[in-house]
This record gives structure tokens, sequence and C-alpha cells, in this order.
């Protein structure tokens, strides 16, 4: 979850679609409540998602029971992420979010795998264009058992991606694709200001909620002084 968005930030998805040619399969690593799942395959026509817990995945399987864009595979990304790669020429966006255990019961104890993903994504990408976009970087590093940031950016540059990290989300693609990362930010920079929009409604409440209350106190004490 970003400073300002909960969950992938829209600017990334325009930006990725932009630079990746189609078609574009989106590939997701911790499906959670499979908002994020659902995003993603509006935005890119197919997305397939991995969920460890056992009663997540099974809720989002029901939940994308009758949407043929959405495939929901179980277990840990260590597992299941190269079966989830495209048998064919594809671009792919990558969204990485398998950290947290949530109530996951299995012998899988690594709390943050995103270097085993890594390595399965650039030993399978045979030079597929790809984006890679990783939640929560400000946790690499600082949460027990998540690999330091120099650590995942040294992986990435032995392959020959540059990356960025702007509002909390680690953001990689292959240099050949000429990745314009000022342009990346730019957007995230004209998107944001507007942000709040999707917490408006409880602003507005609680503005309500205030203006009841000043009139009500301001009643009370009038009448008080009676």
């Amino acid at each position: 979850m970003g400073f300002f968005w909960q969950g992938l930030p829209p600017y990334v998805i325009t930006w990725s679609r932009r630079l990746l040619p189609s078609p574009v399969v989106a590939i997701e690593t911790g499906t959670f409540q499979g908002d994020t799942s659902a995003l993603l395959a509006a935005a890119f026509g197919r997305c397939v998602t991995i969920e460890r817990s056992g009663p997540l995945a099974e809720a989002a399987r029901q939940r994308f029971a009758d949407d043929p864009r959405v495939t929901v595979l179980e277990g840990s990304s260590r597992d299941r992420l190269g079966e989830a790669l495209p048998t064919g020429s594809e671009s792919c966006f990558f969204w990485l979010d398998a950290h947290g255990i949530y109530d996951y019961a299995g012998p899988d104890t690594d709390e943050n795998p995103l270097l085993h993903e890594l390595a399965t994504i650039m030993a399978a990408r045979q030079g597929r264009p790809v984006v890679i976009a990783v939640d929560d970087a400000r946790g690499m590093g600082t949460q027990p058992e998540w690999p330091p940031l120099a650590d995942v950016f040294r992986v990435l540059d032995d392959h020959g991606f540059g990356a960025v990290i702007i509002d909390d989300v680690l953001v990689a693609a292959p240099k050949e694709l000429d990745p314009d990362f000022t342009a990346l930010y730019r957007m995230s920079r004209t998107v944001q200001v507007s942000a709040v929009f999707h917490i408006w409604p409880q602003v507005m409440g609680a503005a309500r909620v205030r203006r009841w209350s000043d009139r009500a106190i301001t009643g009370v004490v009038a009448k008080v002084r009676r």
C-alpha cells in the first residue's frame, strides 16, 4: 500500500500500458481480496493471480467464477509463479505483493519471496517485454525477513533493468524498452493531488458530523446562558 493509493497506483498501469506491446498478461502475487486482480483484468484483459492462503484463494475463485479474464492459482509464488507465465510471446506486467501471511498456515515461513520471484521471472523471460512493480518498497531492508533494497536493485541491474521507487512502489523495466521513468514520475505528481478522492466521502461525512455537533453545542450553550 502506497502513501497515496491503497494498492496499485493507476498511473503505473497507464505508464506500463504505453510501454508494453500488446497483448499483455498481468501476473499478480498476493491476491488478498482480489480488488487488484479485478483492476488488472480490466486494464490488461487477462490476469493470473497467486494466493498462498487457502481461504483467500477460495474466496477469489468464487469472486471470479464468472470472469474468464482472471485465473486464480493457490499456493506459494515460489511454486506457482513459473506456471503463471504465458507460454507465448505476450508482454507481462507483474504486480508483486506476496509478502504477509494473512491466515496462511502452510510450511512456507518465508515472509517475503521477492528475490525468488525475480529469479523466476528473469530465468523465464527470454527477452519478452515486461514491467515489474513491487508494492511496499519502504519495507525492503527494514521489515524482518525482507530483502534489502540494494539486493533487489542488484538483481535488476544484473539483468539489464532500470528501476525507480515512486509512491512506495518499485517499478522496473528492461533498458531495451527505453523506459521513461521521468514521465512516470510526472504522471504520479499530476494525479496524487486528486488521490484523496477515494476517501472524499469519509471526509465529507466527518465535516457534516462536525457541523451538526457545532450547531448542537451552540444550541445547548445558548439555552444555558438563558
